[in-house]
């Protein structure tokens, strides 16, 4: 009787696992490529504001993400060497950090913003009062945006693993996460 169970390479993640990778992928890659260009004068509150929302919804999204991740392995492929899986996995490993650390140095930034242009008054998150962080004396905006540049390679390294495997290993590495 011949095996028909597919190797861990071959399983697709999940419809849940693949649409939370790509609604948080596109926010992520446009508030990266946007996000010096928002915060322009400090008198301004359209950009900025919409930039911190949409980054407090991606704060919000990887809370539920990493829920998701931990009650629900992912399934890891088992070809490739050494190398390449843990490689692979302190990636994955520091995405999901910058996931975290990136929204919660923008919280700390955007409360210097707000401080600076418009005094004491809470920030606004899609319209609802969101609270100002303490002044810790550090420059948020520099961790925040050499942060994000950090983030940028980390992506570019992501992408060029997947299309590495798509056009070079020929595996469907990629295929796993399209929707």
């Amino acid at each position: 009787m011949e095996e028909e169970a597919k190797t861990q390479s071959q399983v697709k993640y999940s419809r849940t696992a693949r649409t939370l990778h790509w609604v948080m992928a596109l926010p992520i890659i446009a508030l990266l490529f946007f996000g010096e260009h928002t915060m322009g004068s400090h008198n301004a509150r359209f950009l900025p504001s919409l930039h911190a929302s949409t980054g407090a919804v991606v704060l919000l999204l990887v809370s539920f993400r990493l829920f998701w991740r931990w009650k629900h392995r992912p399934p890891m492929p088992t070809n490739g060497s050494r190398f390449e899986r843990t490689a692979a996995s302190l990636t994955h490993l520091a995405l999901y950090a910058a996931m975290v650390f990136i929204p919660l140095t923008g919280w700390f930034a955007y409360t210097e913003h707000v401080r600076r242009s418009m005094g004491t008054r809470p920030a606004s998150w899609f319209g609802l009062r969101i609270p100002l962080l303490p002044d810790f004396g550090v420059n948020w905006h520099m961790i925040h945006n050499w942060g994000g540049k950090l983030v940028l390679a980390l992506i570019a390294v992501h992408i060029a693993a997947a299309l590495k495997h798509h056009f070079y290993n020929k595996d469907n590495t990629l295929e796993r996460m399209l929707p």
